[in-house]
């Protein structure tokens, strides 16, 4: 038996022909959403079959390495002696570390130059030709690789990406273990910041304006062991007291064109600044020398005026700025620390405590410092928070007269088990508990495997120890009493001698540095709020109290842990 609906002898309405007609309907009623879906499904396919034929591409007509390197040896890229409007062409060559030409090196993110842009993925890559053949590299370093070939040309470039062959984990760890080396021999390295913007001309220039006084001023400051009081960053009055030019908030804002970009607060760029003879920042085709850009930074922070500049723009352009230019003092503190008596803000340094309390004299001090030091800087691995520190802590290292950190670069492994097997040697080799200033899970973006009292490194948090003037007293929770604690590798168990065995019960918890700084502060508040009018141990206002924890009873200059109750710092 059929179902249908009889409308003449010749015509009957079958249900199949229904259900085509209702899809024929839908079809047309939603022909605009189709056509969406099937063009993301088609630049989906298109993207992925992209990437399989570039991959089946590169493995059977691209560049391919043809010899292994280890700790003796580097690559070199030689860019082309003109410039032309094709795409650059370049050839590649082995040299042994002690008989390789005179050479520049490149430092730049291996993402997009912009401080707030998403990571590249594999369709993003362009290709150059390397020996002829076709190599894949990333925007920003083809940008950076065009134009280096208009600035240097002719030259012999070290750039990592490409001299280390990046899919062999032994080359990577031998090569990395000498970066030192490699950035030491340069004659110059090209601070690749990215394209210029119209921005660029009147940044640059505000920075050297900024630079042009900066020296004399950063070491009177010093001498006197204090900072400026620029809250105000354009009141002329009040920068020209304090040694900075008259600059209007739009210039400070143009400023921003340097300092915002991503290359700032990567922790690569510590040794690559820190170890290279003449560093020189490279924005489009605008040149500056490292100094006057470090220089513009430290003077900027010296007289106060990163606290003025937060509050620029609401905040929406000033803390981008500010974060930038920390970033920046942070490289130049490192840069200057590592060139010893040779530096010319020796005079600086010798007011400055770099040892954090630490006084022990092995190399793995050496990078302990570093590591509270560069607080703040990132990494695409966890791992690299300390391996990137390496070249560094061996080239201080051999000024101090002492051996090489004794350290296998281990990319096999996870980065828990590396985390884990490094935080057991810092505590046993410094015998020093300052590594507990980093750790806790509020200084922890991610999920983990790490015991707690292992640092992550993943700096989402302000740490307690930083570089400061010497006269202050340092932290002395102890009394003075020596450190005595016992690691159980086995058991991932942290034991530690305390003065109390009870210290107090957790009663509530604030938000974390991350939560405060993004204007969370509801948690504090209500504790805040639970505590009396009085701070009994001090017999100060609980307000008071509670904002010198804040700051840590620290004004940068002085430290007030015996001032009057109700005193001011």
């Amino acid at each position: 038996m059929r179902l249908g609906l009889r409308y003449s002898h010749y015509f009957v309405v079958q249900p199949t022909h229904l259900a085509a007609a209702a899809t024929l309907i839908a079809i047309i009623t939603h022909r605009d959403r189709i056509r969406r879906v099937l063009s993301r499904a088609s630049l989906s396919l298109q993207d992925a079959l992209s990437n399989s034929l570039l991959q089946i591409s590169q493995a059977i007509f691209g560049f391919r390495y043809s010899d292994k390197i280890g700790d003796q040896h580097i690559r070199l890229l030689r860019l082309p002696d003109t410039a032309t409007d094709a795409s650059p062409a370049f050839t590649l060559h082995t040299f042994s570390l002690d008989t390789c030409p005179p050479y520049l090196a490149i430092s730049y993110t291996w993402g997009p130059p912009e401080g707030d842009s998403s990571f590249y993925t594999d369709h993003d890559r362009r290709c150059i030709l390397l020996n002829g053949k076709p190599f894949p590299v990333l925007p920003n370093l083809c940008d950076a690789l065009s134009q280096m070939c208009v600035a240097r040309p002719g030259q012999y470039l070290w750039v990592d990406s490409i001299c280390i062959n990046q899919t062999s984990l032994s080359e990577r760890s031998s090569q990395v273990a000498i970066m030192d080396s490699i950035y030491n021999r340069t004659f110059e390295t090209m601070i690749w910041l990215g394209p210029a913007s119209d921005k660029t001309p009147r940044a640059i220039e505000v920075a050297r304006q900024l630079a042009a006084g900066a020296e004399a001023k950063i070491l009177q400051l010093a001498r006197d062991h204090s900072y400026g009081d620029v809250f105000i960053v354009d009141d002329p009055e009040v920068l020209k007291r304090n040694g900075l030019p008259p600059l209007t908030a739009d210039d400070w804002v143009d400023l921003g064109d340097i300092y915002t970009r991503a290359w700032f607060g990567r922790v690569w760029m510590l040794q690559e600044v820190a170890l290279s003879r003449n560093p020189t920042v490279l924005i489009g085709h605008y040149e500056a020398p490292w100094d006057v850009i470090a220089d513009a930074a430290a003077l900027t922070g010296m007289s106060r005026a990163t606290l003025g500049l937060v509050v620029l723009g609401n905040g929406r352009e000033g803390i981008p700025l500010v974060q930038g230019l920390l970033h920046a003092i942070n490289l130049q503190i490192v840069r200057q620390w590592s060139q010893g008596e040779a530096s010319r803000f020796r005079e600086v340094l010798q007011n400055v405590d770099f040892s954090f309390g630490i006084h022990t004299s092995h190399p793995w001090r050496i990078l302990l410092q570093l590591l509270l030091g560069s607080n703040g800087s990132k990494a695409t691995f966890r791992r690299d928070r300390v391996y990137a520190l390496l070249g560094l802590v061996n080239h201080m290292a051999r000024l101090e007269g002492q051996p090489r950190l004794n350290l296998k670069v281990d990319y096999h492994s996870t980065d828990d088990q590396v985390l884990t097997n490094l935080g057991f040697t810092f505590f046993q080799e410094t015998q020093s508990l300052h590594l507990l200033s980093l750790s806790g899970l509020a200084s922890r973006g991610t999920s983990s495997s790490l015991p707690t009292w292992i640092p992550s490194f993943e700096t989402v948090h302000a740490p307690i120890l930083n570089p400061n003037y010497s006269n202050l007293r340092p932290f002395d929770a102890s009394a003075g009493q020596g450190v005595e604690f016992t690691i159980n590798q086995d058991r991932h168990h942290l034991h530690v001698k305390t003065i109390r065995p009870h210290l107090g019960s957790i009663e509530e918890l604030g938000e974390t540095w991350s939560e405060m700084l993004h204007g969370s502060l509801n948690k504090s508040m209500q504790i805040l709020l639970h505590c009396g009018a009085t701070y009994l141990p001090t017999q100060q206002p609980i307000v008071e109290a509670f904002w010198r924890t804040l700051i840590m009873d620290n004004d940068l200059s002085s430290l007030n842990q015996n001032a009057e109750p109700g005193s001011r710092p």
